[in-house]
């Protein structure tokens, strides 16, 4: 068996155990996310936080990347490299508002991962046996 073969059915596992269901019970955070709460009662909220709070960290660390390569601009030999950093730092900035605004657009929801906005399509009823 080949080695990617044999990853991919790794990660199959291992994701199967993952998301196994659990009873739906608050979890106490050790160490909380910025603007979550201590305690979350479902997977799909602690992603929800999760999400935001990657969302600012990248944010953060482009506006950072921008203020170093501002910095390395003024030195007169690292004028290239700050440029680079300047623009790599501005296209991570637009593909983050990109991702944004496509989640945004195809579905509202999407950005929402809680279990309680997500809902089951209304499949039809069988009945037992026809009548004749």
């Amino acid at each position: 068996m080949s080695k990617n073969k044999k990853i991919i059915i790794f990660y199959t596992i291992l994701a199967s155990f993952i998301f196994i269901p659990v009873a739906a019970m608050a979890y106490t955070l050790q160490m909380p996310l910025p603007k979550a709460p201590s305690a979350i009662s479902d997977w799909g909220q602690y992603v929800q936080y999760l999400f935001q709070f990657g969302f600012y960290l990248i944010a953060f660390l482009a506006v950072a990347m921008i203020t170093y390569g501002g910095i390395l601009y003024m030195v007169p030999n690292k004028i290239a490299e700050a440029k680079e950093r300047i623009w790599g730092a501005v296209i991570g900035i637009v593909f983050l508002i990109c991702s944004y605004l496509i989640l945004q657009t195809i579905d509202p929801n999407l950005l929402k991962l809680s279990p309680k906005y997500l809902t089951s399509p209304n499949a039809p009823t069988t009945s037992s046996a026809p009548t004749p």
